[in-house]
């Protein structure tokens, strides 16, 4: 009797669940070679797709430049200058901010919003004129408060002894983006605190820009202020913020400025090159757990055939071929393996997830790399064939009558 290839795969489940825990063990190998294969390419998948599709609201494309020794340029002028020695940001704008007791007054200029990504909800951004003349024209942020601590929400506000004509209102941060600092890690996960403690005895600590994502700053044009900018903020296409940091560094230093840009780390990770050789490293542990499991699995069934040489007889007997047993024995060593990866990319994809909810950057994804699955299962199976060959040819070769004359 011929065993077709759906019987095949019953007959090889069957086998597997008839004797759970000997199966887990002899498939040690291939579960945890699939999983450490689908682990970092389910993170790699999930954060950059989460950088690219979601790259506003997650910060991913933000850098900021500081400096240590103050004000990061002399003039407001000179932020056009920055723009055009590196091509590829897309926006900037300079920030200068005065603490007030209810949020931040921060002096600014028509190109805030654009370079943060943010939105009017009502009214309208400062024109030239007022840039020009300092006019005391003020948009306010959906937290904001005058000195008062009333909220900014009447048409004149008044912040650090400044009164102030409302012109427009910025619509909400959306939820993924608030409590996120410039390192991209925020506010609302678990382990913030020890990931900006480590960075800090590393001499890295995202400077104090807490008005970038309260939403309680009212901004003004600069010449109210009429302070320098403390900081540049501006973006990027987030595979090129690596780059353009480092062409910050190299302008800045030409100008003999010292400076400190910060982005989001994750995203500083993601689309360096040397990713890549940690990718292959997983791919190199999952080959050879592959090849250490089909060794052990192919050893598992020529046990196997030993203990099923009544059954291999009675096939024979029934008119099955010496072929119909070797195709039999490939397919449910093939599948058997198969079990192996349906436990060790589920499992990998869990510690992906929990690996993405437990870090502190909000940027950190998930994600189910199908094509990198599709790899894998066809690699298991294919390795779970060639582990067969040894076993189906001894099951091929058994004599039915010498197996029934010796009982």
């Amino acid at each position: 009797m011929r065993l077709r290839p759906p019987l095949c795969i019953r007959e090889a489940v069957l086998g597997a669940a008839r004797r759970p825990v000997r199966s887990l063990f002899v498939l040690q190998a291939i579960i945890w070679g699939s999983a450490a294969a689908v682990f970092p390419q389910a993170l790699f998948t999930g954060t950059r797709e989460a950088s690219l599709s979601r790259a506003g609201e997650l910060a991913a494309d933000r850098i900021v430049v500081a400096s240590p020794e103050g004000p990061v340029l002399p003039s407001w002028d000179d932020i056009a200058g920055v723009a055009a020695a590196i091509p590829r940001i897309k926006a900037i704008t300079g920030i200068a901010v005065s603490k007030t007791e209810h949020g931040y007054l921060a002096g600014t200029d028509a190109g805030n919003l654009n370079a943060r990504r943010r939105t009017l909800e009502r009214g309208r951004n400062f024109d030239a004129g007022e840039i020009a003349r300092g006019d005391p024209v003020c948009i306010v942020e959906p937290r904001a408060a005058g000195d008062d601590g009333a909220p900014a929400g009447a048409d004149m506000v008044t912040a650090a002894g400044r009164t102030l004509r409302v012109i427009g209102r910025v619509a909400e941060l959306p939820a993924g983006a608030r409590g996120v600092d410039a390192l991209g890690l925020g506010d609302d996960r678990s382990l913030t605190f020890l990931a900006r403690m480590a960075l800090a005895e590393f001499g890295i600590a995202a400077p104090g820009m807490d008005w970038l994502n309260r939403d309680q700053a009212v901004l003004a044009p600069w010449r109210v202020l009429a302070a320098p900018p403390q900081w540049l903020l501006m973006r990027a296409e987030p595979e090129d913020v690596a780059a353009v940091t480092d062409e910050l560094q190299a302008h800045f230093a030409r100008r003999g400025t010292q400076v400190q840009c910060y982005s989001n780390i994750v995203v500083g990770a993601i689309f360096k090159p040397e990713l890549e050789g940690l990718l292959a490293l997983s791919r190199d542990i999952f080959i050879a757990c592959l090849i250490t499991g089909i060794a052990v699995v192919g050893t598992a069934m020529l046990i196997a055939v030993n203990e099923r040489r009544r059954e291999i007889a009675i096939r024979r007997c029934e008119g099955a071929t010496a072929g119909d047993i070797v195709a039999q024995f490939l397919l449910e060593t093939g599948v058997f393996c198969l079990l192996g990866s349906a436990i060790g990319i589920p499992f990998g994809l869990a510690l992906a997830w929990t690996r993405a909810r437990l870090d502190p950057s909000v940027l950190l994804s998930w994600g189910v790399p199908w094509g990198h699955v599709a790899f894998i299962v066809a690699c298991v199976f294919a390795g779970g064939v060639l582990a067969g060959i040894a076993p189906a040819y001894r099951a091929a070769r058994l004599d039915p009558v010498e197996v029934f004359s010796r009982g």
